[in-house]
């Protein structure tokens, strides 16, 4: 039962999140002042919350890649990092991050989505993040996905199993 509702749950929040940041960049595309790099940024981004909200319907509606596609897509939420070369975060649903900062702890708390993604910022301080809604979710998709795994390598082992049993009931002489 716990199952059945945290697969909805994922698969909700991967919806929503991915459409809230999908109508975010969407909506920024439309800045005239923005540079190329920002646009080009802000499509990659579109692509990315577009990917999420694929995911999330493969999984509520039992697809074969929905487990998967939703693994992907909590993995790429899971760790924040920044430094002077490259700072990157991104959120979608629910986000639990657990920081250090400037050797700071902190926690954060974000419901919607977002993301950031730089380069070669000089003054941006070292730090680096853990979503523990992501990283919670990613474990139990990695669980469900190996389950499913195991299910099928089972399964296609009977199927051989019963296709040898009928093939030697069909090497036995036929007695009446």
């Amino acid at each position: 039962m716990i199952h059945k509702w945290l697969k909805r749950l994922i698969s909700v929040l991967e919806i929503g999140g991915g459409f809230l940041g999908l109508i975010i960049c969407l909506s920024a595309l439309f800045n005239p002042s923005d540079t190329f790099a920002n646009t080009a940024l802000l499509l990659l981004f579109s692509v990315v919350f577009f990917f999420g909200i694929i995911a999330g319907v493969c999984l509520i509606e039992n697809r074969k890649y929905g487990t998967i596609l939703s693994l992907l897509y909590q993995a790429i939420q899971v760790f924040e990092l920044s430094s002077g070369l490259i700072t990157y975060s991104l959120g979608s649903g629910i986000v639990f991050n657990l920081v250090i900062l400037n050797r700071q702890f902190s926690f954060e708390f974000t419901f919607g989505s977002h993301f950031s993604l730089y380069f070669f910022q000089a003054d941006a301080p070292f730090g680096l993040g853990i979503n523990l809604v992501a990283l919670f979710f990613f474990l139990y998709l990695l669980g469900v996905w190996i389950n499913e795994s195991k299910q099928k390598t089972e399964q296609q082992g009977t199927d051989e199993q019963q296709e040898a049993d009928l093939a030697e009931d069909d090497k036995q002489p036929f007695i009446f």
